[in-house]
């Protein structure tokens, strides 16, 4: 399903159950298949990447219309969206973090 996919629905209306910053794994998911995505939530890891969109933390409409507009003028490609978080979302950079944490925070 992921190879016939141009855009992705990631978290909307996280707002109704308080939650407004957030890391979640399908943002992930998008991004290391080279796939442009909408979130509503705080993700700093994705905030100012050109292949997203943004929503608003409300109830109002998502305007269909501006995401197509979005990907019939956004020129980055899968490989340029995989690539902007490789270094800091590998595994390894990750679990790094964790034995940093974890050993260094004695």
């Amino acid at each position: 399903m992921f190879d016939k996919t141009d855009f992705g629905i990631a978290s909307l209306g996280r707002h109704r159950s308080h939650i407004f910053k957030i890391k979640t794994l399908k943002n992930r998911e998008y991004a290391a298949r080279g796939i442009p995505f909408i979130y509503s939530e705080i993700d700093d890891d994705f905030e100012n990447m050109p292949y997203i969109i943004k929503a608003p933390a409300d109830e109002s409409p998502i305007d269909i219309k501006s995401i197509i507009d979005f990907l019939k003028t956004t020129n980055i490609t899968p490989n340029e969206i995989r690539d902007s978080i490789i270094n800091e979302l590998s595994w390894s950079n990750q679990m790094k973090k964790v034995v940093d944490v974890t050993f260094n925070n004695s």
